[in-house]
């Protein structure tokens, strides 16, 4: 089993995009796959059609003292999904307070899913220095067979990759991935040239295009691979795939 560890340097990059429609697309290759969501917006399981009112994860069983074993979820196409879990704030508070003495909590998790039949393990921590808990991030970071961090072709991204300490710290062991990129958009292509030049040992070929199939296919709780299978970015994220396959290929077991 391959664990990619998918994270960024703060919110809305689309991470947890990237992660379901990531792994939707390995699974589409025949690869076996689940997805766990590191995140407290639990966003991720509405991807594979999880109602929106379902409270179950993985972290809400933590803050419960509870076991995790039996709150992981599987989509029509066969996708898998371990939520967050729906947190309040007095909940999320004591989910800290019981993780303070379990920096590797998530990695445990991790451990015990090792022996189940799976290709690939999808970590989605999209904010993980100003998130709940860097020491889990930390200790992701070293399980993780590959990192890849979301990023954006724009000023902030940018600015935060190239010259800003969070940055600099994330992209240890590290790739870029540039998601919505806007090709027709003149300060995108401008930016996507730049970023390429400065950020060349860490930036990866393959981009996600903008497409407005990704946000319908989320409003309908789906991954493009069952809602938008032609689309423009169902086939960049087909792509991504092929590659990660390729790259884990040369990483031992």
């Amino acid at each position: 089993m391959k664990v990619i560890l998918l994270h960024s340097i703060g919110g809305g990059n689309g991470v947890t995009t990237v992660t379901a429609n990531l792994a939707a697309a390995l699974q589409g290759l025949g690869h076996r796959c689940l997805a766990i969501d590191c995140t407290p917006d639990n966003l991720l399981a509405l991807h594979f059609g999880v109602a929106s009112d379902a409270v179950d994860g993985w972290a809400r069983s933590a803050s419960l003292s509870q076991s995790w074993e039996e709150c992981g979820f599987e989509a029509m196409d066969g996708g898998r999904v371990l939520p967050f879990g729906m947190l309040d704030v007095e909940s999320l508070a004591t989910l800290r307070r019981n993780l303070a003495d379990k920096p590797k909590h998530i990695a445990d998790i991790c451990h015990a899913l090792s022996g189940e039949p799976l290709d690939y393990l999808l970590l989605d921590f999209s904010a993980p220095l100003t998130g709940y808990c860097s020491a889990q991030f930390s200790a992701l970071k070293d399980l993780a067979d590959y990192s890849l961090l979301i990023a954006r072709a724009d000023l902030q991204s940018y600015r935060l990759l190239v010259s800003h300490p969070l940055g600099q710290q994330l992209l240890t062991d590290c790739d870029i991935l540039l998601n919505a990129v806007k090709t027709e958009n003149e300060l995108q292509r401008d930016l996507l040239l730049v970023m390429r030049r400065e950020l060349e040992h860490h930036l990866i070929s393959n981009i996600i295009h903008h497409d407005a199939a990704v946000p319908e296919a989320f409003a309908h709780l789906q991954t493009l691979n069952s809602y938008a299978p032609n689309s423009a970015a169902a086939l960049d994220f087909y792509l991504l795939a092929v590659w990660c396959v390729n790259k884990l290929a040369k990483v031992p077991s």
